[in-house]
């Protein structure tokens, strides 16, 4: 079996609530598929330690042009591919390409600096651009008839199936999952200025909670899974100190504490504002409609793994719930390892419950 008993299949997390008394996560699941449904659509699962991995490019972004839903033809985003439906034979519409059919080289020459996008290693776009099939267009598109689109300039382009390759909803993370952490604020609210969290891996608010590829750690070089790699390590360590206290009787509660959050996006966003990810002429995916670049890593991955090779136990508040016939104190837990400094990553053992892509494992 492996880790397949552990993993829900057939299941979407719908919102997260942390209890303040209890120090636990109330997960509440939703199943969308299989035989489950029909006799136990939804339920919910409680866990000490709550563990997103959803990643950044998980839900498509549509885009909200007028009479898309009145297109009578085939709609389909990019990320959610239909094979059933042929293009043999069928006028097709792509939405979101860039690019001009007069002076096509000059048009499609950037005029933003080098990797303030995801630069695309690709042998038959070009070929794709200049097949005598294809009719490149950059007029704004005015609204979608029923028949295809037209544009601002009047003309019109009658489609059997457009494509929607709008990207994703990357500045919001989480979306659409309902988080709500101490004191009842939720993560909308916490994110209201755009998304962050301590090294892009905790958030203030959220007790015994953590991400992979979370605010700030997207790469334009390099490879994701060193991060993510770094970030494991990082959790397990969060993780165990949670299961070890909960072992011995006790309830805590690890939160990254604002100040220390504030200060590290501070330096980041410092850096990112000089890099060719913040050029105004570039729209991305890395940055919000603020401009403020959410996505991306301001440094090296080495830098990175190293910031993270230990917890910086001052990194984050500590409550204590209370031991079976007794209360406990504050001072009677000093971080895993037990001296209150700093510790280099280990495995977790029994990880209560983790949510990935919406699904949920215990």
């Amino acid at each position: 079996m492996g880790c397949t008993k552990y993993i829900r299949f057939n299941t979407s997390v719908e919102e997260a609530h942390w209890d303040d008394e209890k120090r636990r996560w109330k997960v509440d699941v939703k199943v969308t598929g299989g035989k489950d449904a029909e006799f136990n659509p939804q339920y919910s699962i409680d866990c000490d330690f709550l563990v997103s991995a959803v990643g950044q490019l998980n839900q498509p972004r549509f885009p909200d042009i007028e009479g898309l839903e009145d297109f009578q033809g085939k709609i389909m985003h990019s990320a959610r591919w239909d094979w059933s439906h042929s293009l043999e034979g069928k006028k097709v519409g792509i939405i979101g390409n860039d690019g001009e059919e007069n002076g096509l080289w000059e048009k499609l020459t950037p005029d933003y600096n080098p990797g303030c996008k995801r630069v695309i290693i690709s042998d038959d776009y070009y070929p794709a651009v200049a097949d005598p099939k294809t009719t490149l267009e950059t007029n704004k598109i005015a609204r979608i008839t029923p028949t295809g689109i037209q544009l601002e300039n009047g003309t019109t382009y009658e489609h059997d199936i457009i494509v929607l390759a709008t990207g994703f909803r990357t500045v919001e993370f989480m979306y659409p999952i309902k988080i709500t952490g101490t004191g009842g604020r939720s993560l909308e609210q916490i994110w209201e200025k755009g998304a962050s969290a301590l090294y892009g891996t905790t958030v203030p608010s959220l007790p015994n909670f953590g991400m992979f590829y979370g605010p700030n750690t997207n790469l334009g070089h390099n490879s994701i899974i060193l991060m993510i790699e770094a970030q494991s390590r990082y959790l397990n360590t969060l993780v165990s100190a949670v299961l070890d206290a909960r072992n011995r009787g006790q309830r805590i509660g690890l939160t990254p504490r604002s100040d220390r959050t504030d200060a590290f996006n501070q330096q980041i966003q410092e850096i990112l504002q000089n890099s060719s990810f913040a050029d105004p002429k570039c729209g991305s995916w890395y940055k919000n409609k603020d401009g403020k670049i959410t996505n991306n890593w301001s440094g090296t991955v080495v830098e990175y793994q190293e910031m993270l090779s230990k917890v910086d136990w001052e990194d984050f508040e500590t409550t204590v719930g209370e031991r079976e016939g007794e209360r406990a104190r504050d001072e009677d837990w000093e971080g895993a390892g037990g001296d209150g400094g700093e510790q280099h990553g280990v495995g977790a053992g029994d990880v209560e419950c983790g949510c990935g892509g919406r699904g949920v494992g215990v």
